[in-house]
């Protein structure tokens, strides 16, 4: 009975890219926040979160080549899907992290990161540059929209507006997969929303969710928290929209 359970909403969605579910969907939600909780007691009390934000980016762009490596059937392990690429992608960045940062060269853990992106990078083939043409359009109309929306809110601040255009990104993405055909979102939440305004669903989604999440945020007295949790918003906006940007340039 478990096996079956098991294999029904997360094996088989894995197997033949059936997109989430609600159950598989909860399971990873949680799993999120273990690890990010986890994460965030690793990390030393003494280091700038913002600075680690901005360093982490290599590794959040190679977990996203590594997915579409497998998508294209390059790599085909199911350890490069979802969740397992990005479980993987930050065990790579915490050892290599302490690697550097106990080696004294803090110029290596960006070595780390950007060398296996770039491998990853130059086994992708690249057919469809009109889909980054789509992108990035849609990225541009999109983040003034929502800079015209954010302004109206004192705690808008340029951190969360940076996160908000990151988003934007996101978010464009899945427009012009939607726009081109031959794509579906796979995620529960969004896929309603898509389904209910077609692929303008997802900027109807994203910005009253964001909105509402800084609102919260900027609550928060701890700056450590609030820099971390915004450490988060950039990986959830930032992996999925490559990920999409790349899949869809390479025509899988």
């Amino acid at each position: 009975m478990i096996s079956q359970l098991l294999y029904k909403y997360f094996v088989y969605p894995i197997i033949y890219k059936t997109g989430y579910n609600i159950v598989n969907t909860t399971a990873y939600v949680v799993l999120f926040v273990v690890l990010a909780y986890a994460i965030y007691k690793i990390i030393p009390r003494d280091e700038d979160l913002k600075r680690f934000s901005w360093e982490l980016i290599p590794f959040v762009l190679l977990g996203s080549a590594l997915h579409v490596l497998e998508d294209a059937g390059t790599l085909n392990s199911f350890i490069f899907v979802t969740p397992m690429v990005w479980i993987l992608t930050a065990a790579y960045a915490l050892a290599t992290y302490y690697i550097s940062r106990y080696s004294g060269n803090d110029l290596l853990w960006t070595v780390f990161g950007f060398v296996p992106f770039y491998v990853a990078l130059s086994h992708i083939n690249f057919s469809n540059f009109g889909a980054l043409l789509t992108i990035t359009t849609a990225t541009i109309v999109s983040s003034i929209v929502a800079f015209l929306i954010s302004i109206n809110f004192k705690f808008m601040n340029t951190p969360n507006t940076v996160l908000m255009l990151v988003h934007m990104f996101d978010a464009s993405t899945t427009f012009a997969a939607l726009s081109n055909g031959g794509y579906f979102e796979e995620h529960v939440v969004g896929g309603i929303f898509t389904r209910l305004f077609g692929p303008v669903g997802m900027y109807f989604l994203k910005i009253p969710v964001l909105l509402f999440v800084f609102y919260i945020l900027e609550k928060e007295d701890d700056e450590r928290v609030k820099d971390f949790v915004r450490m988060l918003i950039l990986i959830l906006g930032l992996g999925p929209g490559t990920r999409n940007m790349l899949r869809l340039m390479a025509g899988v």
